[in-house]
């Protein structure tokens, strides 16, 4: 993925470029004749710690994310009717909620298929 020079990477991203930049580091030692185990080992160490800090990063940004899409969702109440969503209050958008009945009215019409 290009980066564009006006804008900072993100935190993710970066520790997927430091991944793959040890991951490099890592194959070309273990390419040369005379090893060295004790850089190996500090290599090893750091990829396994930004690999657990790449994924609790990602686990994060996916729990926020679902947090976000909860905001979003109808929640039905006991009978039946759903409400508007959150984000759509009636002093909002009065346009799109009133287009989002008339979306789930239309999924309501069943119409048979022939072939």
């Amino acid at each position: 993925m290009a980066k564009s020079k006006d804008r900072k990477p993100l935190k993710t991203e970066e520790i997927a470029d430091w991944i793959s930049k040890i991951k490099r580091k890592k194959i070309t030692l273990k390419r040369q004749k005379r090893k060295n185990l004790f850089v190996e080992a500090i290599l090893t160490n750091v990829l396994y710690q930004a690999e657990t800090e790449l994924k609790q990063k990602q686990q994060q940004r996916l729990q926020r994310w679902r947090s976000i899409q909860n905001t979003w969702t109808r929640t039905s109440n006991n009978s039946g009717n759903t409400t508007d969503l959150t984000v759509w209050g009636p002093s909002n958008c009065e346009e799109l909620i009133s287009l989002d009945n008339f979306m789930s009215q239309l999924k309501q019409i069943k119409v048979p298929v022939e072939r």
